[in-house]
């Protein structure tokens, strides 16, 4: 797509935060560079401790980290301020995810 447009091409990792006793469902998501979304509602009504929350984070965050070296290698992120991005997703995203970008 970007070579048919003509325009940069790079990866923004996002790593959902599943429960931790249902790792499919979202609690949140994390991106590089310290960006985080948290749905405190939904960890409220289902009452995880916060230590719990921290270690989701926490597994996430090496992970998401080790996949930024293997796919980007040491590339900063561009500047994205006031320009136009499209994204393609190749995997179903959460909403938690897709709040990650907003």
């Amino acid at each position: 797509m970007a070579e048919a447009l003509d325009v940069p091409l790079d990866l923004m990792l996002v790593r959902k935060l599943g429960i931790p006793f249902h790792e499919e469902t979202a609690m949140g998501a994390i991106a590089m560079n310290n960006i985080t979304y948290v749905d405190e509602p939904l960890i409220r009504r289902l009452r995880i401790p916060d230590a719990a929350v921290s270690n989701v984070i926490k597994k996430e965050t090496d992970e998401l980290a080790r996949r930024n070296v293997a796919y980007r290698g040491d590339k900063p992120y561009p500047d994205l301020k006031d320009k136009n991005v499209i994204i393609v997703d190749g995997e179903g995203r959460s909403d938690a995810s897709t709040r990650v970008h907003e």
